[in-house]
């Protein structure tokens, strides 16, 4: 009669054990979880300033180069003189 005793005994505690366990590592994937989706916002607003800066950029080289030729022209037509 003993012998139940003691096994329900540790049945609970195993029991218990695996339900801190469980909860535990229930907890840290939440977590996680939380963590990749600030992390996926932050790379989202990220490439969407990105983006914009791209486009800007795309403008600036345009113009850069305009200015680049211009300045080029202006100094081969002066050496022509």
């Amino acid at each position: 009669m003993r012998t139940p005793r003691v096994v329900s005994r540790c049945g609970r505690l195993t029991l218990m054990i695996i339900m801190l366990v469980w909860a535990s590592i229930s907890q840290e994937v939440k977590e996680q979880k939380n963590s990749l989706e600030r992390s996926k916002q932050e790379l989202r607003l990220e490439a969407d300033n990105h983006n914009g800066d791209r486009t800007c950029t795309k403008h600036r080289s345009v113009f850069s180069g305009f200015s680049f030729f211009s300045v080029q022209h202006s100094q081969s037509d002066s050496a022509n003189f």
